[in-house]
Formats: structure tokens, sequence, C-alpha cells
């Protein structure tokens, strides 16, 4: 009786370790509805000697009442990148004072305190200028995603986001709508 149920026991644990793949660790959030994807997908990098040369950190304050934002603004020769990151009244539980580093080598910045939740989604605008775009603009528009950088695989995720432009002529790259539910660093990309 013993052996049977130790053989049982082992089983179940085997069962459970062969279920948990490395597309699905264990505490990785999918997106509702989403499929798991083998794309591998890359934030664009930022155009040589005209980027921000270092990572650049804004903080601002967002109170549970009113809400907030943090906001970025650089240009240097032909680039520019504007960053903007809305929450309104309620998105907190008290009020607290959140960060922005702005990456120096892809379109991408890092929020923070790091891991923190929100009641209710911010709202992330990015627009940038400038960049180096090879290739056709309608691919560019159907493949373009608001990316997040899963820390337990090191891969680049899409997560939801609306209302992008893509002008490939002028290297420019706008996302209106981008839902922002926790902190962690974020990226636009193919």
């Amino acid at each position: 009786m013993r052996n049977v149920l130790n053989s049982l026991i082992v089983a179940i644990l085997l069962m459970g370790l062969v279920s948990c793949t490395i597309d699905n660790p264990v505490d990785t959030p999918i997106p509702s509805g989403a499929a798991l994807s083998t794309q591998a997908y890359q934030p664009f990098a930022l155009p040589a000697g005209n980027g921000l040369q270092k990572t650049v950190k804004i903080s601002g304050t967002v109170t549970a009442a009113e809400g907030g934002q943090l906001s970025f603004e650089h240009s240097k020769g032909n680039f520019s990148v504007k960053i903007v990151l809305s929450f309104g009244p309620g998105s907190v539980e008290s009020d607290m004072t959140l960060d922005m580093f702005a990456d120096d080598e892809v379109l991408s910045a890092t929020f923070g305190p790091h891991g923190t939740q929100f009641k209710k989604p911010g709202t992330l605008y990015v627009e940038a200028r400038g960049l180096d775009m090879n290739g056709d603009v309608n691919a560019l528009k159907n493949r373009l995603k608001l990316l997040y950088k899963n820390e337990i695989t090191g891969n680049w995720e899409p997560i939801e986001a609306y209302g992008f432009q893509v002008d490939a002529a002028t290297g420019t790259v706008v996302c209106k709508n981008g839902v922002i539910k926790h902190f962690s660093r974020y990226g636009f990309g193919i």
C-alpha cells in the first residue's frame, strides 16, 4: 500500500513538472485571449549619434485622488522622442512617486518602482521620429507592437496597445494608447 501511495505521489509531481514548460513558466502572466508565440520581437534601435547617449531618469507623483503623469521629451539632429505615461483618479491605492528611465539604446523605457500594480491601467503615449525603419510601411504597420520585457524568459513580448501610426519615410512611430497594468520595461518594435 505504501509503495502504491508513493508511486502515485511521484507520478502526480512528475505530471506537474512536465506541464510547466518554458513557454509558460510559473507566475508568468499571459494576456487573456493571447496565443503563445514563437515570434522573436525586438525594439527599434535609436539612431547612432542622435539618441539619448545616456539613460535619463524622470520622476513624478501620482495621487490616488487625481492621478498624474510622467513625461519626457528629447530631440537631437533628426531624432526626437516624446513619452507620456498618464494615470487617472483611482489608479493607485495611495499617493506615490513613480520613476521612468528612458533607454539610451532602443526605443524603450523602464518604469518603477519595479513590479508596481495598478487598480486602473495607465495610458502610454509614445511618439518617435527619425528611427531607421527599413522595410515596407504596410508590413511595419501590421507588425508594430508595444512590447514588454519578460524578465523570466528574457524575451520581448507584445501587449495591448491602440492607435499606432507608422511613417517609414520619416522613421516615425506613434502609439496613442498603450495599456500599462504594472511597471516593468516597455518598448516599441517588430
